[in-house]
């Protein structure tokens, strides 16, 4: 969908509803974190068993080492565990991130695009109700029908307030200031 096709928001209430997208990010996310718990507990049991796995075959070599060869896969396999560990949880936090830095953009996108409408009077300011006769935006209005009326074929605009012609680069009137 491209953005000439997006459609206006009905609401505040609108621009705020999550997507199909961000929805789906946040899943992800903590699926990731779940599983990285999950693999955690695991790496934990398997190194209890290979370190007794590994004193056993160590205790018919050299009595003297058992504590050694203990401690040191009780280590390795603890850091392990607490690497694999930060790497899910990582991948959780970037997929979050991600997810939050898309819902954002596509709120804000939707409040602009719900304040042009606004400015351009395409519906009340009074709630909608499914009755009300009085909302002026047809469903499916898009944005492109929203710039129509509001620039000529130069890209000029017309201030709606004082009706000023406008240089297209300019996003305030030069007479009274209203914004574009």
């Amino acid at each position: 969908m491209s953005s000439s096709e997006k459609k206006v928001p009905k609401s505040l209430k609108e621009c705020y509803a999550t997507d199909n997208v961000s929805s789906n990010l946040w899943s992800w996310s903590e699926r990731l974190e779940v599983w990285g718990g999950r693999v955690l507990v695991i790496l934990i049991i398997i190194g209890i068993i290979s370190t007794i796995g590994q004193a056993i075959q160590v205790v018919d070599i050299d009595e003297d080492l058992v504590f050694i060869t203990v401690i040191t896969s009780i280590i390795t396999w603890i850091l392990y565990a607490f690497i694999e560990y930060c790497v899910y949880h990582v991948l959780s936090l970037l997929i979050a991130s991600l997810a939050t830095i898309v819902q954002n953009t596509r709120i804000t996108a939707n409040i602009a695009i719900y304040n042009v409408a606004k400015e351009e009077g395409l519906f009340n300011e009074e709630p909608e109700t499914h009755s009300s006769p009085k909302t002026k935006q047809p469903s499916g209005y898009s944005l492109s029908k929203l710039a129509n009326g509001r620039t000529d074929s130069n890209g000029s605009w017309i201030c709606k307030e004082c009706g000023t012609k406008n240089d297209a680069r300019k996003l305030y009137c030069k007479d009274c200031g209203k914004y574009k």
